[in-house]
């Protein structure tokens, strides 16, 4: 095996095993894998992880079984992603408690991939909300009874409103929380949903713009909205009342002297949340070759300079590289990257950023599989890879591997994947 390939083993037991949500308290955080459907709980002091339960109600080459992910309580929510029902984790006894969805109807399914069920999700007290993506309604929990309430009365409306090009698009891509309100962008036609949490009343509003695929929100007195697809360049300024006060584009950013054209492949700001740092946006793009820095005050866009070297390519391919689960929490913001799967802690106020790598027992049976899988198989030269004579960049074998590798079993018979 080459020196190339040596380089790159380390990091192969964290491939594609990035959390896209993630919930916490003082001490510790519990997250989703997402390809190997694992419930794990980290300590968010010394940053030693530990898989709590793997999910094998689907395949192993099922993604995305459960997605958002709430806490009340002793008591995990993981709302299903492609599954199709609720789970209940009660960290107390380890126990888990499986909820049945009531089914979507054929007409009120929309024609597309089956991705995600749900996205985003809320807690008010006892109360959880779950925010259809996919799944028409907003679902309520109420975790004193574990009785669910199904919030729907707006989805035929919105349905007849879809237009043709935007039918793969989902409902509810992110929300702001403003007072008793819920603002929440829905991504499949041009306006919001607005949902009063002391009545459950929701009401569609028209938005002032021709931006119909819209993905990320926050509030600071006002709405800003991000784009995503052929709009992914594009910031809206929303007054209190989602009236569109500026639309700008984003074509550039600028870092010391130099100015960058922003490709758009590379300017994808997607599902995940805008975070408002007061004079400041942070823009999280879904694949990123840096965190972006919007001022403001001049409109202007920067490279954020702290994250530079976490930011780096590892591999080849800038796509292999992932920001998941961004959160602000007092002066920190944290989140994960992707494939290797780092905790990154970024305290904005003294402009520093702590990055710890996450492993656990499993992540070491993964790491001798992949090493016995390769070194048997595989031959790397130059971070290329020839099997039976067809070349592939390293980084696509690795996303193609763990398939692979679903009937390789270790000496004592045990399933490697």
């Amino acid at each position: 095996m080459g020196e190339d390939m040596g380089e790159n083993e380390y990091r192969l037991p964290l491939l594609k095993v990035g959390c896209a949500a993630l919930v916490e308290d003082k001490e510790k955080a519990w997250f989703l894998r997402l390809k190997t459907n694992e419930l794990c709980e980290i300590d968010r002091k010394n940053h030693e992880a530990k898989i709590l339960k793997r999910f094998t109600d689907a395949p192993m080459i099922e993604d995305f079984l459960y997605l958002p992910i709430e806490k009340v309580g002793d008591i995990l929510i993981l709302a299903p992603g492609t599954a199709s029902h609720l789970v209940f984790y009660d960290l107390s006894n380890d126990m888990c408690e499986y909820i049945e969805l009531a089914p979507i109807q054929d007409d009120r399914k929309l024609r597309y991939t089956g991705v995600c069920n749900f996205l985003k999700s809320y807690v008010q007290g006892n109360s959880v909300y779950l925010f259809g993506y996919e799944y028409p309604a907003i679902v309520k929990i109420d975790m004193a009874t574990k009785e669910i309430a199904y919030l729907d009365a707006w989805v035929m409306e919105v349905e007849q409103r879809i237009k043709k090009v935007y039918a793969s698009m989902g409902y509810v891509s992110d929300y702001a929380i403003v007072g008793n309100f819920v603002w929440m962008l829905c991504e499949c036609v041009n306006a919001v949903l607005c949902l009063d949490l002391r009545t459950d009343k929701i009401e569609i509003i028209d938005i002032c713009s021709d931006l119909v695929i819209q993905c990320g929100i926050c509030f600071d007195g006002n709405f800003w909205v991000t784009g995503n697809n052929e709009h992914a360049n594009k910031l809206l300024k929303y007054n209190n009342q989602f009236v569109l006060e500026k639309e700008i584009e984003i074509y550039s950013v600028k870092d010391g002297g130099e100015e960058y054209f922003l490709p758009l492949e590379e300017g994808y700001w997607a599902t995940y949340p805008v975070l408002d740092l007061g004079e400041k946006l942070f823009l999280f793009s879904v694949y990123p070759s840096h965190v972006y820095e919007f001022d403001k005050a001049s409109e202007q866009v920067r490279i954020q300079v702290a994250f530079e070297k976490l930011m780096e390519v590892r591999g080849e391919k800038l796509y292999d590289l992932k920001i998941l689960a961004p959160r602000k929490k007092d002066n920190i913001i944290y989140f994960v990257t992707g494939n290797d799967f780092l905790w990154n802690e970024y305290d904005f106020i003294h402009d520093m950023v702590t990055q710890y790598e996450v492993r656990t027992e499993r992540d070491e049976e993964l790491l001798q599989g992949y090493s016995k899988f390769l070194g048997g198989k595989m031959i790397a030269e130059d971070s290329f890879v020839w099997n039976l004579g067809y070349k592939m960049t390293l980084s696509r074998f690795l996303r193609h591997a763990k398939y692979a590798l679903l009937e390789e079993t270790d000496n004592m018979g045990k399933t490697i994947v």
